[in-house]
C-alpha cells in the first residue's frame, strides 16, 4: 500500500500550528494574569476605608504605664484584607507593626506598649501579593499627630504589642505586679489588673456602705438600704450614720412645715405664705432706670418729710412731684421672686397717683412680669382704671392682681411710669408701698 506524502505533511503542519497556538497562549496567560491581578489588588487600596477615632477617648497615652490605645475604624468596603499596618512616631523613629485588620463596618481598639510618647500614628492596608511570596502594603489611609493623654485601664489577659511588634499578655500575680501598672482594688487606685488578695483594701471603713470590688474588679462602695443598724444609730441610706437632726438636717424651706420622720426630713407647704415682702422701710432693694433714651429716672424712697405734699406716715418709693415739666420715663424693679411651689399666687400692692390722666397719651402707669430675669416683659396692667389720677385724699389704696400664669416659675415685678411728653408735669407723681407676692395654694 502506498502513502501520499503531500496528505501527511499537512496533517503534520496543522498539528504544528495546534502545538504552537497552546504555547503561545500558555505564554500569555502565564505572563499577563499575574500583571492583571496586581492591577485589581492595586485598585483595591483606593477602595479600603480606614481612619484612625480620635473621640471618646478610643485612642490615646498613658504616661504612667506607657500604654498606647488605638481605636481604627473600617468603612463598608469589600476589599479583600486581613491585616493592616500601625505605624507609631516615637522620638523621630518610626516602629511598623502588622495587626488583624478590622471587618467591613466595624472597629477595633489595640494596646501598644512603648517607653516614649507616641508623636503620631499612621495606618495603612495591607494586601496579598499576587506576582511574588509576601503581602503589599498600601498607601497610608489616615494619619494623627498629637495623642491626647488618657487613663488606660487593662486587666488580665489583655493582649498588647511592644515596640518591636511581638505581642504580649497582660499578667498579674500575687504581690500585684502588674508589669509596672498599679493592680485593681487598692486604696491609692484600682486601676490595672485583677488581684483577688487586694479585694479586702475596697473596704472604706463606713458602717453605711457594702464595700467589695465590680465584676470589672474596681473598688464599689455602696449605700445600704436604710435602717441598718450601725454603731451610733441607723444608716439613712445616703452613708450617713445616725438619725435626723431637725435643726441640721432639714433644709431651710420657705413657705414649709418642715419635721423629721424616721430618717428624713418631712416638708409640708403653709398657705398662704408670703413669698416677697417690701415696705420700703429698710432701704431700697429693688433696681431702678430710665426706660426710654432722654427720659428722666427720679425713682427714690421717700418719707413724710421728704415726699412733697404728702404724708402717708412711712416710707414708699415713687415718682415724686413733676414740678419741673420734666419728661419722665424710668421703671422700678424687683428681685426674684420664687413661684416654683406655687399654683395660686396674688400681687398686692398699695398706691396713689397723681397725673394728667387720659392714660396712655399723657402720664402712663405700667404693672409688668418677667420670667426670664428681666430680659423680657408681660404688662399685667396697663393704665389701670382703679387708680385714681387725680386723688388728693392723702390716702394709699391697696390694688391687687392674681399671678397664677406665673405659678411654678421665678419671677420679676416692675412698675413703670412714663409721662410721655414734659409738657404740663405739675402734679404729684406715682408712689407704691407695701408690695407684697402671696403664694394662696
Amino acid at each position: 500500500m502506498g502513502f501520499d506524502k503531500k496528505g501527511i505533511s499537512a496533517i503534520v503542519a496543522t498539528v504544528l500550528i495546534i502545538l504552537i497556538t497552546i504555547a503561545a497562549v500558555t505564554i500569555i496567560w502565564v505572563t499577563i494574569i499575574p500583571m492583571l491581578q496586581e492591577n485589581i489588588a492595586s485598585t483595591e487600596q483606593f477602595d479600603v476605608d480606614l481612619s484612625i477615632v480620635t473621640t471618646k477617648g478610643y485612642t490615646a497615652w498613658d504616661d504612667e504605664t506607657n500604654m498606647t490605645t488605638i481605636q481604627v475604624k473600617r468603612g463598608g468596603d469589600d476589599s479583600n484584607i486581613s491585616r493592616i499596618q500601625l505605624i507609631i512616631s516615637c522620638k523621630g523613629n518610626s516602629y511598623p507593626f502588622d495587626v488583624p485588620a478590622p471587618l467591613s463596618n466595624q472597629a477595633k481598639t489595640y494596646l501598644v506598649k512603648f517607653n516614649c510618647e507616641p508623636e503620631g500614628i499612621s495606618v495603612a492596608p495591607i494586601f496579598s501579593s499576587y506576582s511574588r511570596q509576601g503581602n503589599d502594603i498600601g498607601s497610608i489611609s489616615h494619619k494623627i499627630d498629637n495623642l491626647p493623654e488618657g487613663n488606660i485601664v487593662v486587666k488580665a489577659g489583655d493582649n498588647y504589642f511592644d515596640e518591636n511588634g511581638i505581642s504580649h499578655s497582660v499578667e498579674c500575680t500575687s504581690d500585684g505586679d502588674c508589669s509596672g501598672g498599679t493592680p485593681y482594688c487598692v486604696s491609692e487606685g484600682c486601676v490595672t489588673c485583677k488581684v483577688e488578695s487586694q479585694t479586702t483594701d475596697c473596704d472604706d471603713s463606713n458602717e453605711c456602705t457594702n464595700d467589695a470590688c465590680s465584676i470589672n474588679y474596681i473598688c464599689q462602695n455602696n449605700f445600704v438600704d436604710e435602717g441598718i443598724t450601725c454603731s451610733v444609730g441607723v444608716c439613712d441610706g445616703q452613708g450617713n450614720c445616725g438619725e435626723c437632726n431637725y435643726a441640721t438636717d432639714c433644709v431651710d424651706k420657705k413657705c414649709y412645715d418642715k419635721h423629721c420622720v424616721g430618717m428624713g426630713c418631712v416638708y409640708s407647704l403653709i398657705t398662704p405664705c408670703t413669698m416677697f415682702f417690701d415696705d420700703f422701710e429698710t432701704g431700697q432693694i429693688w433696681e431702678h432706670d430710665v426706660f426710654e433714651v432722654g427720659g428722666e429716672d427720679s425713682w427714690a424712697i421717700f418719707s413724710s418729710s421728704s415726699g412733697g405734699s404728702i404724708d402717708f406716715s412711712s416710707n414708699w418709693a415713687g415718682v415724686p412731684g413733676q414740678l419741673n415739666d420734666e419728661f419722665e420715663s424710668s421703671y422700678i424693679k424687683s428681685p426674684l421672686i420664687n413661684l416654683i411651689d406655687a399654683t395660686i399666687a396674688t400681687l398686692t400692692f398699695n398706691s396713689w397717683t397723681n397725673d394728667e390722666g387720659d392714660c396712655p397719651f399723657y402720664d402712663a402707669e405700667y404693672i409688668e412680669v418677667s420670667i426670664d430675669s428681666g430680659s423680657s416683659w408681660t404688662t399685667i396692667s396697663e393704665c389701670p382704671e382703679d387708680l385714681l389720677h387725680d386723688s388728693y385724699d392723702m390716702v394709699l389704696r391697696k390694688f391687687v392682681y392674681t399671678l397664677d400664669d406665673y405659678a411654678g416659675q421665678e419671677i420679676k415685678i416692675r412698675f413703670r411710669y412714663d409721662t410721655i411728653d414734659s409738657c404740663c408735669g405739675d402734679e404729684e407723681g406715682w408712689y407704691i408701698d407695701d408690695v407684697n407676692v402671696t403664694i394662696l395654694s
